[in-house]
């Protein structure tokens, strides 16, 4: 151990990295300040985003990482100061270790006390705001990890070079090339394929194993259409990933370190074997991108010639800059050979496994049983019920038959270009020879209920029924509650649900189902929706939580198959709101608000019917009237409870110009019930 760190040496690394040291710690503590005195906790409960703890924390590996990197080990590229170091009476493992601690300290030490810092400052500023402790500490780490496989990347670069500029492209070259490359040939892969599910190549395609990384592809893939989810790298095993990756460079850049000669310092690479690979990688990172847009259908020739012209340039610019000599263009003149072969089998290897994925033949006979995949949601988490599903194996003759059929329906419609009238729904189909294909199928309308009927009959429906028995989700699996545009408090959320798990717990398949409101797989919809015309209100609860390794969103219908829990819903909003609201009506009844709109939804027994009005400055007698007509209704003493076997209001003030300003509100809204106006037209009738 003694001759991997010096102390000595390390007091050395700290101080010659004690510039950038401390304005990476002044930046840090200004974000870990300025962010919880800036923070307005939203009216509406929401989760706390983790990534709003400290938005300084992102320039930990985008910004002071590399640099703390570049200048600890500047010497490198000097030859004056790289014989100093190569001279001193230490082994090469030595200096490299302790300057390395010296880097790591900065960054880990700054993040710490920072984030302790911040924690503290949240909690002042803001008491009563529940912060998710461990989103938070994943994300600390996760930043973290990040910054060690840059600063090891950095390394890594520049015991391979010896100029500044060499140290910074070739640093780029080895963060983003290999990640670049498994993603864009994973996108356009499945995009081609069209059958191929977005998570069907697994870790090639998920960028988000390596954290830093993650944040430029994901800019690139939503310029190309290709990014339609919510970024999230905020997971242990990108972690784990990031920093295991961090740790075979860092082996890589301590075994180039002791070998590196004092005399490469100043040279743009150790050997020209690594500087014609570090020149065709960088040109062949950035054709990349014609590359892409030739498999996007870009009609316009002249921008993909453009681009690849640029990529000559930067191909020979890179020579040109790093060597200082005209007259090396000339040996370069080969190589690109070898960059033009490497687009070849790019687009080669796309074409390959889209004809194989298309043209190969998969027989019933060959098929164990089908699973419904909703792992890879657009936009959204998979709900925890579809994630309950997706475990079940179907092995059901008709259902294998039916997916045989469908598959190889599927393959025709893709070469021809034909979905017109088609849905996706995506499927594990699992083999018998052990191997599980994930497909994305193209079901027609008649073929959906023909789905639906197989998958709720017979042995399907008694898996489906067995999987349901632990719906809703308990609330041990959730972390947040939500229900649009309320303001409950989490523990209001948590009494609601006690009182929705207790209700649900005796209900049926079909009961359940219902309860999943129009959120589950619409292979169920028809299933629910036959009894839409029956529901006089509506709230749809959303749990979000994790459980099987796996996050998830489950939505919830609260009506009067929930009898209770409406009652329950209904009195803890009143009880937040109608304050509140019957002072707001009156302020604008006072002309003391203005530039509000009212909006009034009448809810019937056995049918709804919505009326709205806006309020304004110059609005006329009649809203005033409607004002007071409401006002009347509220009774100071009245319980904030609404009877929903009788009609009842919503009422709902928007603010037109809300500046964010924490003490207005955006909008509220509460109910209200007269208690002699017991039918529908009756209500209609007393707001006219």
């Amino acid at each position: 151990m003694k001759s991997l760190f010096n102390f000595k040496l390390y007091k050395e690394g700290l101080r010659q990295s004690l510039l950038p040291g401390i304005i990476f710690a002044c930046v840090m503590m200004l974000g870990a300040i300025f962010t919880p005195l800036g923070y307005r906790r939203p009216f509406y409960s929401s989760p706390f985003d983790y990534n709003q703890f400290n938005y300084a924390l992102f320039t930990t590996f985008t910004v002071f990482a590399p640099i703390l990197v570049l200048v600890t080990f500047s010497f490198l590229n000097k030859r004056n100061t790289s014989d100093f170091f190569h001279s001193i009476p230490h082994k090469r493992q030595t200096l490299f270790g302790s300057f390395f601690a010296a880097v790591m300290t900065w960054i880990v030490g700054v993040i710490a006390v920072s984030s302790a810092v911040c924690f503290a400052l949240y909690a002042i500023t803001s008491p009563n705001l529940s912060l998710p402790v461990a989103s938070i500490i994943i994300h600390i780490l996760s930043m973290m990890a990040a910054s060690f496989l840059v600063a090891v990347i950095t390394v890594t670069a520049m015991t391979l070079t010896g100029t500044v500029f060499s140290n910074v492209v070739v640093s780029f070259v080895l963060m983003f090339l290999p990640r670049a490359l498994m993603t864009m040939l994973s996108n356009l892969i499945i995009r081609q394929a069209v059958i191929l599910p977005a998570d069907s190549l697994g870790f090639f395609s998920n960028y988000w194993y390596n954290i830093p990384v993650s944040y430029p592809m994901y800019i690139f893939n939503s310029l190309m259409h290709y990014e339609h989810n919510i970024p999230n790298y905020n997971k242990i095993q990108y972690i784990i990933y990031t920093a295991v990756l961090g740790l075979i460079y860092l082996l890589i850049a301590f075994i180039l370190f002791k070998k590196r000669k004092s005399e490469m310092a100043g040279s743009s690479a150790v050997s020209n074997l690594l500087q014609h690979i570090f020149r065709v990688s960088l040109a062949f990172g950035f054709c990349l991108i014609p590359c892409t847009l030739y498999f996007n259908g870009t009609d316009n020739l002249v921008t993909i010639l453009t681009l690849y012209c640029i990529a000559l340039i930067i191909y020979f610019s890179y020579e040109l800059i790093t060597t200082k000599k005209l007259s090396s263009i000339k040996r370069t003149i080969p190589a690109l050979g070898i960059l033009i072969l490497l687009n070849a089998a790019f687009i080669g290897s796309v074409y390959g496994v889209k004809s194989y994925v298309l043209n190969t033949e998969t027989k019933a006979s060959d098929i164990k049983g089908i699973r419904l995949n909703y792992s890879k949601r657009i936009y959204s988490l998979p709900s925890y019920e579809e994630l309950l599903v997706e475990k079940i194996l179907f092995q059901d003759e008709e259902f294998i038959n039916f997916t045989a059929d469908v598959l190889e329906r599927t393959q025709n419609m893709v070469k021809h270009k034909f979905f017109s009238g088609y849905n996706p729904y995506k499927f594990k189909i699992v083999l018998k020879n052990g191997i599980t294909m994930s497909r994305t199928l193209w079901i027609s309308p008649d073929q959906q209920t023909d789905l639906r009927a197989i998958l709720l009959k017979n042995d399907n429906r008694v898996l489906l029924q067995n999987a349901f028995d632990n719906v809703p989700v308990g609330r041990n699996k959730i972390d947040n509650f939500t229900i649009s545009s309320t303001n409950l408090s989490q523990e209001q959320y948590a009494e609601l649900y006690d009182i929705y798990l207790d209700e649900t717990s005796g209900f049926s398949l079909d009961d359940k189902l219902h309860l999943l409101g129009n959120y589950f797989d619409t292979v169920f919809w028809e299933q629910r929706d036959k009894d839409q015309t029956k529901r006089k209100y509506i709230a749809s609860l959303y749990a979000t939580g994790h459980t099987m390794n796996k996050n998830f969103g489950s939505i919830y219908t609260i009506d009067e198959n929930t009898p209770e829990t409406l009652s329950k819903f209904f009195f803890s909003l009143n009880s937040n709101n109608l304050e509140d609201g019957i002072n707001r009506l009156k302020e604008i009844k006072s002309g003391k608000k203005t530039n509000y709109t009212i909006f009034i939804n009448v809810y019937g027994y056995d049918t709804r019917a919505n009326m709205e009005y806006n309020y304004s400055p110059n609005y006329n007698e009649i809203s005033s009237l409607k004002i007071n007509k409401l006002l009347s209704l509220y009774d100071d003493t009245a319980t904030p409870s609404i009877d929903f076997s009788k009609p009842f209001m919503q009422i709902t003030i928007y603010n037109n110009y809300y500046d964010g300003n924490p003490g207005d509100r955006n909008y509220l809204y509460f109910f209200l019930q007269g208690d002699n106006i017991d039918s529908f037209e009756n209500v209609l009738n007393y707001l006219r």
